[in-house]
């Protein structure tokens, strides 16, 4: 185990969030970690929790600062496979093309009930990113009339989410890719 913990702490602190880096260091790390018990890795969180931080000291002067955005990306996926719903803090440092990588090797059984909680202050990121995935989709997989219309209840839940800022530009990405030929994204009936 202090092996692991070493090689933790060594990627996280040289680890550049490309994705190059991604598929080359990261990834095998996170298969790496999925091999041990999910006790084992749970006795990695500490260590995770204080790489967070970078210390300083200058004399009798003492500080702490949180650690650069590439680091945050590599801890965050760590502490994924690491911890359970209760113990996951760094959630919204977790960008949505990583947790698509990620999720084939390992999804946990709380995932779908984080992701959907809308009191965790920790997903709102996430949620956001995945929403405007979603409305980028629509541009690139141009979707016909029918398929929008069997669609509709679905996309109205998301592009209304609390925790959703791209209401406005999911509808009006909708409207463009339908090309006026849907005039409503109401609750009643539509028209074409």
């Amino acid at each position: 185990m202090e092996t692991v913990k070493q090689e933790l702490e060594e990627l996280s602190k040289a680890y550049r969030d490309t994705p190059e880096n991604e598929e080359q260091t990261l990834i095998p790390f996170v298969k790496k970690l999925l091999k041990l018990p999910m006790k084992e890795r749970q006795k990695l969180l500490p260590d995770i929790r204080e790489l967070q931080w970078i210390k300083n000291s200058k004399g009798n002067f003492k500080s702490m600062t949180y650690c650069d955005r590439d680091r945050s990306h590599f801890l965050a996926a760590v502490q994924f496979v690491c911890a359970n719903k209760r113990e996951i803090d760094m959630a919204y440092h977790i960008n949505f093309d990583l947790i698509c990588k990620v999720l084939p090797l390992y999804c946990p059984t709380w995932f779908t009930d984080f992701i959907n909680e809308d009191k965790s202050w920790s997903n709102r990121g996430l949620k956001k990113e995945i929403t405007g995935w979603a409305a980028g989709l629509f541009e690139t997989l141009q979707p016909t009339t029918e398929e929008l219309l069997s669609l509709q209840k679905e996309m109205i839940q998301v592009f209304t989410s609390s925790y959703t800022r791209v209401r406005r530009t999911g509808r009006h990405a909708l409207f463009r890719q339908s090309q006026g030929k849907i005039s409503c994204f109401s609750s009643a009936a539509c028209s074409t």
